[in-house]
């Protein structure tokens, strides 16, 4: 039998009294002084410890998982994974609180990662020259608002796309202003530029281009000049009164 809280477990010179009616004990008190005297009364449930349960070891796996659930870097595969190994436990209170401790673990070294890649990517994106700012601003935005290293990575191979497309029109435009190329060939480079998969694929068909409107304009340059010396050739020879052959080659020289 346990004794209340503050009820002295002495019983000397006091009687224990069981009040089936009202169900409840209650110790009597005897002194000269002042006779019987009840000094407490106690409810007769309160009288023994409560019957030990046995924990309920689905719920505890049930609130485990629910926990896991709202672990938001851990992917859904990932989960999954613990949320079976809780469910595949042992029904033991430090197993599912270990494999919960791993779980939590994992989520912060997927926080840590995650932080990481965002950094690396924004970088990244900062340094694609065919991007203006308003682009930059809002692709680093979409990268941050990403909730994995996938969703990362996916972000930042869009801005490189994206990049990539924009390369390829302003190239086509520095293609269009070309002065000394076909429309044939202008429209060749064009459809290279096109298929080019990489920057700088798509800037070196731009300098190869730009290097034949060169060669051509100086070719054509060169072929103005040698007729306006074979021009003023035909001229002297023209030229009436000049005593010898030696002469007019010396004026043409």
């Amino acid at each position: 039998m346990r004794v209340a809280e503050g009820v002295s477990s002495n019983l000397v010179n006091k009687s224990v009294v069981i009040d089936n009616a009202s169900k409840t004990l209650m110790i009597y008190e005897f002194t000269l002084a002042q006779g019987v005297r009840p000094i407490t009364t106690i409810p007769i449930e309160d009288l023994y410890y409560a019957k030990a349960t046995s924990p309920n070891f689905e719920t505890i796996k049930n609130d485990a998982k629910a926990e896991i659930d709202k672990l938001t870097n851990l992917t859904q595969a990932e989960k999954d994974n613990f949320k079976n190994q809780i469910g595949n436990a042992e029904n033991n209170a430090d197993t599912i609180q270990r494999i919960l401790d791993e779980a939590i673990k994992k989520n912060e070294e997927n926080k840590k990662a995650l932080d990481k890649a965002k950094t690396a990517a924004k970088e990244e994106i900062d340094k694609l020259k065919y991007l203006d700012e308003a682009d930059k601003t809002r692709l680093k935005g979409e990268v941050d608002n990403a909730t994995n290293t996938d969703g990362v990575t996916a972000k930042k191979e869009e801005a490189i796309a994206e990049n990539l497309n924009k390369a390829k029109e302003k190239v086509k435009e520095e293609i269009n202003k070309l002065t000394n190329l076909t429309e044939e060939e202008k429209n060749q480079k064009k459809s290279d530029v096109t298929s080019a998969s990489t920057v700088g694929e798509v800037e070196r068909i731009l300098k190869e281009a730009q290097k034949e409107d060169a060669e051509k304009k100086a070719q054509e340059a060169k072929a103005e000049a040698d007729r306006l010396k074979q021009e003023y050739k035909d001229k002297i020879d023209a030229i009436e009164g000049l005593p010898t052959e030696k002469e007019k080659q010396s004026i043409k020289k």
